[in-house]
């Protein structure tokens, strides 16, 4: 059986083809709202919850896993060092999904950062509203970092846990954008332009993660936009394509 950590859409896909192509496939996703984004599809069943590496080697080792297929997102870091780690004390084969970055340097109006943190730090540099497009995981610590919460508007998935932990948060409803990606240049935009944006703050997440058209967007009002950089892990294997996923299992499912 073959074990498809998918935090992206790209995951998603790739367990859905896996499954068409015959091979029993487990997709582990972290939230409910997750779970629904995965397609029905012959061979394919669901897991929900958060796996930490314990948790993981348990999953292994009781359903027999073969294979892990590391599609989760970029920034993902504690799920792949876990998975990696799983995978070596389970003496079983790892395999990191990654998708393309984005080229984000020559654009003019681009703040390049290493994390978080630094994130912060340039924001709480400049006047007025910040756009925050980094997701639910990483909320607290702009809300708690920027130093007023009151010029944070937020975009975030649509589901009921994202909202309880933004209301948690202090922020309130008018700063909050439930809304699922990606979003065209046009739609960020606006939305920009109705939150009279002073900085746009995101991730490079790559081009599926619709980055570009945030950068473009942000340049069309003449704003800038923080981009946090990916964080360095040292992946053990890595593909591009989901014709070397199937050709790298199909090699060791022999």
């Amino acid at each position: 059986m073959i074990l498809v950590l998918a935090g992206t859409q790209d995951g998603r896909e790739i367990a859905c083809q896996l499954g068409l192509q015959g091979y029993d496939v487990t997709v582990s996703v972290a939230s409910e709202y997750g779970a629904a984004l995965v397609q029905q599809a012959e061979n394919v069943k669901v897991i929900q919850g958060k796996l930490q590496l314990a948790d993981m080697k348990k999953f292994i080792m009781t359903m027999g896993i073969s294979v892990v297929v590391d599609a989760t997102h970029p920034f993902a870091k504690n799920v792949s060092e876990n998975a990696i780690q799983a995978c070596r004390e389970t003496s079983i084969h790892y395999l990191r999904y990654e998708r393309d970055s984005a080229n984000v340097e020559g654009y003019s109006n681009v703040v390049l950062v290493d994390s978080y943190h630094e994130a912060v730090e340039k924001v709480n540099e400049m006047d007025g509203m910040v756009f925050l497009t980094t997701g639910s995981n990483s909320l607290d610590i702009f809300i708690n970092g920027i130093n007023d919460r009151t010029r944070i508007a937020a975009r975030v998935l649509p589901g009921v846990q994202v909202m309880n932990k933004c209301i948690g948060l202090g922020l309130q409803p008018s700063q909050i954008i439930a809304m699922q990606g990606p979003f065209s240049r046009e739609l960020n935009r606006e939305m920009f332009k109705h939150y009279n944006t002073a900085v746009v703050v995101t991730k490079e997440s790559g081009n599926i993660g619709g980055i570009e058209d945030k950068i473009l967007a942000a340049r069309d009002i003449g704003i800038p936009i923080i981009v946090i950089t990916r964080p360095g892990i040292d992946y053990p294997l890595v593909v591009g394509t989901f014709e070397q996923v199937l050709e790298r299992i199909e090699q060791w499912e022999k």
